[in-house]
C-alpha cells in the first residue's frame, strides 16, 4: 500500500483529499503547514505528498525544495487554488510530479496519482537491477561504476568509456538522451560477467 501526505491548512481539503485517496486504498497522513509536514516525513516515509503552495510561515515553493534535496525519492504533487504560469513552471523545474488546481477533479487526481505510482515501481525496478549488475561485478572481479544520466552529456559520457577503455550499459529508459546501447536486467549481468575491463553503468531516469 503507498504512502501519501497531504500539505494543507484547509481543513476542507484535507477531508476531501483524505476521503478520497483512503477509498482508493492508500494510507494517508495529513499535516496543516510545512514544517509540521517536514516532521512527518522524517518518521513516516511516504510515496507521494500532495502539496499546497499557498501555506501559513514556510511557503509551498520552500517545502517542496526541502523536500526533494533530503528525500529525492518522494514524488510531490503541487495542489493550488492560486496558480499562476510562473509558480507551476517553477514548481515544475524544482522537481514536482505535476500540478493540479484547486478544486481538484477526482478523475484527474486519480490518473496522475496512476502515473506518479507508476514512475516510482520503474524507479524501484531500476534501483534492484542494478544492484543485481552490481553483486555480479564483485562476484566477477569486474570494478562497476554508476553513473546518473542528468547533468552529464550523452556525448561526454561516451568519449569518456570510449578514451578510458570502459563498457558502457546504459539503463533505465532512453528518451532524447542519445546514447544508443539499452540494457537491462539479466543482459547487463551477462556484460558485466564477461567484461575484462571496468564497467560504467549510466543511470538514465526519464520515462516515457
Amino acid at each position: 500500500m503507498n504512502r501519501i501526505l497531504i500539505i494543507d491548512d484547509e481543513p476542507a481539503i484535507q477531508e476531501v483529499l483524505g476521503d478520497i485517496l483512503r477509498d482508493e486504498g492508500y494510507e494517508v497522513f495529513l499535516a496543516g503547514d510545512g514544517p509540521e509536514g517536514l516532521r512527518l516525513l522524517r518518521t513516516e516515509p511516504v510515496d507521494v505528498v500532495f502539496l499546497d503552495v499557498w501555506l501559513p510561515g514556510k511557503g509551498g515553493i520552500d517545502v517542496l525544495q526541502e523536500i526533494k534535496a533530503e528525500w529525492q525519492d518522494v514524488e510531490v504533487i503541487i495542489v493550488s487554488g492560486h496558480a499562476t504560469v510562473e509558480t507551476a513552471v517553477r514548481s515544475i523545474k524544482l522537481g514536482a510530479f505535476d500540478y493540479l488546481h484547486k478544486p481538484v477533479d477526482i478523475e484527474l487526481l486519480s490518473e496522475t496519482l496512476k502515473k506518479a505510482n507508476e514512475k516510482i515501481r520503474l524507479k524501484k525496478e531500476g534501483q534492484k537491477a542494478i544492484y543485481k549488475v552490481k553483486e555480479c561485478g564483485e562476484a566477477s572481479g569486474v570494478e562497476v561504476r554508476e553513473v546518473l544520466l542528468e547533468g552529464h552529456p550523452s556525448s561526454e559520457i561516451i568519449d569518456f568509456a570510449e578514451n578510458n577503455d570502459i563498457d558502457l550499459i546504459v539503463m533505465g529508459t532512453l528518451g532524447k538522451t542519445g546514447l544508443d546501447r539499452f540494457l537491462m536486467g539479466s543482459v547487463a549481468e551477462k556484460v558485466v560477467r564477461n567484461s575484462k575491463v571496468p564497467v560504467l553503468v549510466v543511470r538514465s531516469e526519464e520515462q516515457s
